[in-house]
């Protein structure tokens, strides 16, 4: 992972991104709301507002906090 833009930005590097998996979304939506998949709710494993989004990040760093899924709501 770039953890600083500029200090890579100054020894040419190239990064590179790409948009995979663009078209499966829409299946994947229709078969999630049709069932197929069961109740994936249970995938999310932390819920934490707004405003403890770096306490999310966090989580979803800590391997030891055993997170699948980290939802912050609004």
């Amino acid at each position: 992972m770039v953890e600083n833009f500029m200090v890579e930005a100054d020894n040419e590097v190239n990064i590179v991104t790409s948009f995979r998996y663009t078209q499966s979304w829409p299946t994947v939506i229709r078969l999630t709301q049709e069932g197929v998949f069961g109740d994936v709710t249970k995938l999310i494993t932390h819920v934490l507002p707004i405003e403890k989004a770096v306490e999310a990040m966090e989580i979803t760093a800590d391997r030891s906090k055993l997170a699948i899924k980290v939802q912050i709501v609004d």
